[in-house]
């Protein structure tokens, strides 16, 4: 089946501080898990021994599934112009499913909960080097469904909808809007609806780095270099989580939906390795972080191994179970 969904934006048409750092006060008592990726590493953290470990690497640019039960990573052949995507279980990290798909994959492919297929971003047909679409790819390397321009994307906790921050085009493929929107029912063909929940300016300020609420009510992500959330609802108005004289991306959500854990790096220059920081995802006032010195902790929150910040390389998500 192949599905188009530009279509999904054709009612764009129609649209014409206090000093609150981050020792907040809040319960510093975090359980479970963090997985991350480190450049070539795949990386465990536990709060309640406060160790982090290596669980895999021979990949670059690690994704981890809803569950925690498999994580994939992708190398890109540029003479071939197609990309090999492998998948793993963690709990037989050293296999591998792999498949071959003639596209070329700009960022690390995500699962889609609740099915076998997985939601890519490729370099778009139509603007190889400006922009990229969204394919749902099942495990051959097949497309099932695309939207053309979607600069990030996430899938509902349930797989059923796909949100994405996207550039809207008209009948004729021309530019019509920029926006976050959610398609509900995405893959089934002839159901799909569109809502757009908020638009923005132009294609360099829509968002990136989405990641749903376990709940599938708000999303989080970077704009400006700062972390935000958004309520799925249409005309919503997004609330700044984080600020800094720096940058914060990569949020991801804790399995209660208190919490974010983000990357945050004093680096002007690269958005690669960042120390890990965690903050209240709804705060009264956007939480000021501030860089400490040769990775000592600067709050209560901040997840740490051996006394010292902890990091992240290459983020692509950041998963709490």
């Amino acid at each position: 089946m192949s599905l188009i969904l530009f279509i999904a934006f054709a009612f764009f048409m129609s649209c014409t501080k206090d000093d609150n750092r981050g020792n907040t006060g809040q319960d510093p008592s975090m359980k479970g898990t963090l997985v991350y990726p480190s450049a070539d590493e795949l990386m465990v953290y536990s709060f309640a021994d406060k160790i982090e470990r290596t669980v895999f690497s021979a990949g670059y640019g690690y994704n981890v599934s809803a569950d925690g039960s498999m994580f994939l990573w992708f190398d890109y052949n540029a003479f071939e112009s197609e990309s090999t995507i492998h998948i793993h279980r963690f709990d037989d990290v050293e296999s591998s499913d792999s498949f071959t798909a003639p596209y070329a994959i700009e960022k690390t492919p995500d699962f889609r909960p609740g099915s076998e297929s997985l939601g890519v971003l490729v370099k778009s047909a139509d603007e190889p080097l400006l922009r990229t679409d969204f394919h749902l790819m099942d495990r051959a390397g097949k497309s099932l469904a695309m939207v053309p321009h979607v600069k990030d994307f996430a899938f509902s906790p349930d797989g059923d909808d796909l949100i994405i921050a996207a550039e809207a085009l008209d009948a004729q493929g021309n530019p019509a809007g920029y926006a976050i929107a959610k398609i509900s029912d995405f893959a089934v063909e002839g159901q799909a609806v569109s809502n757009v929940i908020r638009t923005f300016a132009d294609y360099s300020t829509v968002p990136v780095d989405l990641a749903i609420s376990p709940d599938g009510a708000t999303i989080a992500y970077t704009f400006n270099n700062h972390i935000y959330t958004l309520l799925l609802t249409k005309g919503a108005e997004h609330k700044q989580v984080t600020d800094s004289r720096f940058n914060e991306w990569d949020a991801g959500w804790s399995p209660d939906g208190k919490y974010l854990v983000l990357g945050f790096s004093d680096q002007a220059t690269t958005n690669d390795c960042s120390e890990l920081r965690i903050v209240p995802a709804d705060p009264s006032s956007p939480i000021q972080l501030v860089p400490g010195y040769d990775d000592e902790p600067v709050d209560d929150l901040q997840p740490t191994a051996g006394g010292k910040a902890i990091h992240g390389c290459a983020v692509a998500g950041i998963k709490w179970f």
